[in-house]
């Protein structure tokens, strides 16, 4: 069993998973299945690594909840038509677990939510709206965010 406050971290090994409880309410937060048989683990900065002993692996599960690192968009700059769709990302440092949401207020004063998750990345469309022209359209800031890891 390890801490890394709030949380400990308590390893199952006859049904090859890894128990998340709250060290403040005493409550499981999440069990994860990890590989066959492990047998003890430790934590490197934010990591917690499981050795696997049946099933000769490692593990490897974040313990701390995802960073945002950067703001993009795949779409060039230019002139865009009303109706035109503007795809906006968020990447973050691990990968984002189910529900994961954010609101981003642009440099034009538009909200734009962004809710569809792959892996690392948050994404949403900002359809540009009749009568708007803005040079260089950026991220001004975040109105909320409600960002879950996989744990």
């Amino acid at each position: 069993m390890l801490a890394e406050a709030p949380y400990l971290y308590v390893l199952n090994t006859s049904d090859d998973s890894v128990s998340i409880i709250n060290s403040q309410s005493d409550k499981v937060v999440k069990t994860m299945s990890v590989g066959d048989e492990p047998v003890s683990a430790t934590i490197v900065g934010k990591i917690l690594y499981v050795n696997n002993r049946a099933g000769k692996s490692l593990s490897k599960i974040h313990t701390t909840a995802p960073a945002l690192a950067s703001f993009s968009s795949e779409t060039p700059d230019g002139t865009y038509a009303e109706g035109s769709k503007i795809k906006i990302s968020a990447l973050f440092d691990q990968n984002l677990g189910p529900n994961s949401t954010m609101s981003a207020v642009l440099s034009n004063n538009k909200e734009i939510p962004l809710s569809t998750i792959s892996g690392m990345t948050l994404t949403g469309e900002y359809t540009v709206e009749g009568g708007q022209d803005t040079p260089d359209l950026t991220i001004k800031s975040i109105k909320s965010a409600k960002i879950v890891g996989l744990f």
